[in-house]
């Protein structure tokens, strides 16, 4: 579930332990937008960081392939 605040039921003393639990029935849990357009840019900056990496060595084989040929 992608929520962009904390559900009202959460201000009570139990109600973020029952709804939790309630969510966990339906193999369900809560997601806010910032959390997730935080996780988001986190992993696709490591994504291209090793891309750069991996667009290097492309570069390396195809100078070998082309010297070779």
């Amino acid at each position: 579930m992608l929520l962009g605040k904390e559900p009202k039921e959460w201000n009570s003393s139990d109600g973020k332990e029952s709804s939790t639990k309630a969510l966990q029935a339906y193999n369900t849990r809560i997601v806010f937008y910032d959390e997730l357009l935080t996780n988001a840019y986190k992993v696709y900056s490591e994504y291209l960081e090793k891309r750069k990496v991996a667009d290097k060595l492309a570069e390396v084989m195809k100078a070998i392939d082309d010297y070779d040929a």
